[in-house]
């Protein structure tokens, strides 16, 4: 069990074992499509582009709007969604966190894999029901390597996030989750830190 940045037993993960994670893609990439058609255009044109100014790496529309959490037949309406126009600003410090954090080396690239979930999209992954993805604060990632591919050492990438956490953390009222596989949750809403299945843990 993941506890965040807290102390835990050492593991290895080789790239082996992450080259048998696979993402159905192509599923995805259809479903947002057809989501997409659903869509006001002129409203999601807007979010698209309203990061432009905020931030070096503008995320696509597709990973603005994505959640790919696992999802049972009966929620896989909520793969893709929008949230109000009044949350859109809250996903700007965040993703400038990410950002920083890939400009200081900590990792080469990253990809985002869940931003904002509705209420129902996050009764559906089981979701903390405070989560700051209700309200687009947060965002969920993966790191890779320089060659777009997961590190060989998992446990050196997320010492290295937990030591940016322990040290620079509270100033950025950092929110720090450790998921493993390398996949990470950060949001600027409060200075704390969990593992797999939201176990809290005391940052003090």
């Amino acid at each position: 069990m993941l506890t965040g940045c807290m102390p835990s037993e050492p593991k290895n993960e080789s790239a082996e074992q992450h080259k048998k994670i696979s993402t159905p893609a192509a599923q995805y990439q259809q479903q947002f499509e057809q989501w997409k058609r659903t869509q006001d255009p002129q409203l999601i044109a807007e979010y698209e582009t309203f990061f432009q100014s905020k931030v070096k790496q503008v995320p696509t529309l597709y990973e603005l709007t994505l959640n790919s959490h696992p999802l049972n037949a009966e929620c896989q309406q909520h793969r893709f969604s929008l949230p109000p126009k009044k949350l859109w600003s809250n996903l700007v410090a965040p993703l400038q966190l990410i950002e920083q954090l890939q400009q200081e080396g900590y990792f080469a690239h990253y990809k985002i894999i869940s931003v904002y979930r509705s209420r129902e999209a996050n009764n559906c992954v089981h979701g903390a029901k405070g989560s700051k993805h209700l309200t687009n604060f947060a965002v969920d990632f993966r790191t890779y390597n320089e060659n777009k591919q997961h590190y060989a050492d998992t446990q050196k990438i997320e010492q290295q996030l937990c030591k940016f956490w322990r040290g620079h953390g509270k100033q950025h009222a950092m929110g720090f989750g450790v998921y493993g596989k390398q996949r990470f949750h950060i949001d600027t809403q409060a200075y704390r830190t969990w593992g797999i299945g939201f176990k809290a843990v005391s940052s003090k």
